[in-house]
């Protein structure tokens, strides 16, 4: 993008300037798609690429892990590019947190960052996706089931701050083996001293109160996917959640 006479001069008198940026940045754009790209074929998945001409983050040596915590929602690669006669200089990227665990099925813990738990039950798989893609992030980790049952264990197993069940349609007077079921979370104990979201397709006042009666004063009207990621934010405290219409 540079003739590399002028690349010289510019590089041995330490010049960078808007125009070297915009040349650098398309170089950086056609990069960043080609690679975009290739994830989004291959994953469905995008990848982000920053540029950091001011060198805020690297290779600033008064700037190390700390800063990026609670500020930053990527994973941090330094690469050395090499140029002819001027040797190896530092390259930045900043890949989502999400690319890797859900792209590549790896959990990583953050230094200094103790994601808050939240299991959440919906049959409806699109339904999952959009919880975890609204809601999971480097400071909530949402924990999804197809079962309300496979929820009950990971009450006890990790440290939760919501809940959140998605149910289908229920009938009422309710069936046998739903009446069952939801005596059965009711009387949970774990359940009980957390704050949970409980709702189910055309929910009615009068069908609410009928089911708190089985012990889940939880239980609302409210549209789980309108609602629930905002409820949500209030016993997580993560600024990155967003309410989405």
């Amino acid at each position: 993008m540079v003739p590399i006479s002028s690349l010289e001069e510019k590089l041995a008198a330490g010049q960078f300037d808007a125009t070297d940026q915009d040349a650098f940045g398309e170089v950086g754009n056609q990069l960043a798609g080609i690679l975009d790209r290739a994830f989004r074929t291959l994953t469905k998945k995008n990848i982000h690429l920053r540029m950091d001409f001011n060198k805020v983050i690297y290779p600033s040596e008064s700037i190390g892990v700390k800063s990026f915590l609670n500020t930053e929602e990527y994973v941090v690669l330094l690469a050395t590019v090499t140029i002819p006669k001027h040797g190896g200089q530092k390259l930045t990227l900043l890949l989502p947190r999400s690319m890797y665990e859900v792209m590549l099925n790896l959990e990583l813990n953050l230094q200094g960052i103790e994601a808050k738990n939240v299991l959440v039950y919906s049959s409806d798989e699109n339904m999952r996706e959009k919880i975890q893609k609204d809601l999971n992030s480097r400071y909530t980790k949402v924990w999804v089931f197809e079962q309300p049952e496979d929820l009950l264990p990971s009450l006890d197993k990790l440290k939760v701050s919501a809940v959140g069940f998605d149910f289908k349609k229920l009938q009422f007077p309710l069936q046998l083996q739903d009446q069952i079921l939801l005596k059965r979370l009711g009387a949970n104990r774990a359940l009980a001293k957390l704050p949970y979201f409980f709702t189910w397709e055309g929910a009615a006042e009068a069908e609410i109160e009928e089911v708190k009666k089985l012990g889940l004063n939880g239980a609302t009207t409210g549209n789980f996917a309108a609602n629930f990621p905002l409820w949500c934010r209030s016993f997580t405290q993560d600024l990155s959640i967003k309410s989405k219409s």
